[in-house]
């Protein structure tokens, strides 16, 4: 996902730009860890590439940065906004 956006705030990086969000770092909060590691279970929000029999199973995440919401998610694919402009 990283590397599909704009920009990373790792090492200021440049990236493909096919997102056009910017991956940015989580900041350390207490009692949590960066990078977050350890599994957690889904959340399902809308229909897409998760079904709701998938809710609530656990999946491991290994990760140090996110990508805010743009309205560009696995729930709504950014190739449907690509086509539309």
């Amino acid at each position: 996902m990283q590397l599909l956006c704009r920009h990373s705030e790792e090492n200021d990086t440049p990236c493909l730009n096919i997102i056009p969000q910017e991956a940015r770092r989580f900041q350390p909060v207490k009692g949590e860890k960066v990078p977050h590691m350890g599994w957690n279970s889904l959340k399902i929000r809308h229909n897409g590439l998760l079904t709701p029999d998938q809710e609530g199973q656990y999946v491991y995440f290994v990760h140090s940065y996110y990508v805010e919401d743009g309205g560009i998610t696995a729930e709504r694919p950014f190739i449907t906004k690509t086509r539309l402009k």
